[in-house]
């Protein structure tokens, strides 16, 4: 299991109904990609557990790009599947509309939708790279 989380402008509009474009609707707090028989995707909004793991540098450094208050939204992704372009797809939809930036846990580094989507590579590794990389 891989996962990024995403860190959004708190006052970011729709981001449940963003989800919903992109996964189905657990009965629990969860969302699974691409429905909830099948997943090999699982989106978290407001996982504060993952902030525990966090520096207070890039705390700060969220908040100084996102804002003080911002929404988390934490994305596994099964080792079962390449998960790149599932990812990206998820990139765009959160990030493209919404002040906002991404941390993979492999790349410990801040991106931003346009180092997403141009590929940027950082100390040679993409944002979501291989599994084994």
């Amino acid at each position: 299991m891989r996962s990024v989380f995403f860190y959004l402008e708190e006052k970011s509009e729709g981001i449940i109904d963003k989800l919903g474009k992109i996964a189905e609707r657990g009965n629990d707090r969860r969302w699974y990609f691409p429905n909830c028989k099948e997943a090999v995707i699982w989106l978290d909004v407001n996982n504060t557990f993952v902030l525990k793991d966090h520096s207070s540098e890039e705390i700060k450094e969220i908040q100084t790009r996102v804002g003080e208050n911002f929404i988390l939204v934490s994305v596994d992704v099964s080792g079962r599947i390449i998960g790149k372009p599932e990812v990206n797809q998820i990139a765009s939809i959160l990030l493209g509309e919404s002040k906002g930036i991404a941390m993979n846990e492999v790349v410990q580094r801040f991106w931003s939708l346009d180092d997403i989507t141009l590929n940027k590579t950082f100390d040679g590794s993409p944002f979501f790279p291989p599994i084994g990389k």
